[in-house]
């Protein structure tokens, strides 16, 4: 992945961050005085079936799949992509998708993030 480096700034406490490649994308949100991830976005299979796993410091993390909008009908304008709820993740392949894509990515971020990775998806693998 690379970082983007120009993210605009919602919050002026925190530090947001991009990183980006074809397959997947990394958005996390830091304090700026401590620089702790205090949020972050996965966003993988962008490609064909695209789905996310949203981690927040007071709220755990969640799994849900990205509408595109697309599938509206011929007559129908294409819709904003929105979040929507999907099923169980396969964490064994979240977890390989990431690990394979994460070259690039501040040391300090990419073990941050694959700790939550796995402590969340622990139990919610296939078999």
């Amino acid at each position: 992945m690379r970082e983007v480096k120009h993210v605009q700034q919602e919050d002026r406490s925190l530090r947001a961050r991009w990183f980006t490649c074809e397959e997947c994308e990394l958005h996390t949100w830091q304090h700026k005085a401590t620089n702790q991830i205090v949020r972050f976005q996965f966003c993988y299979d962008k490609q064909r079936d695209e789905h996310i796993l949203e981690w927040k410091e007071h709220g755990g993390l969640r799994f849900a799949a990205i509408d595109d909008g697309e599938s509206r009908g011929p007559l129908q304008p294409k819709a904003s992509p929105i979040i929507v709820a999907d099923g169980v993740p396969d964490a064994e392949r979240i977890l390989a998708i990431f690990e394979a894509h994460v070259a690039g990515i501040d040391g300090e971020i990419r073990d941050f993030v694959a700790a939550r990775l796995r402590d969340g998806l622990v139990g919610t693998a296939d078999g």
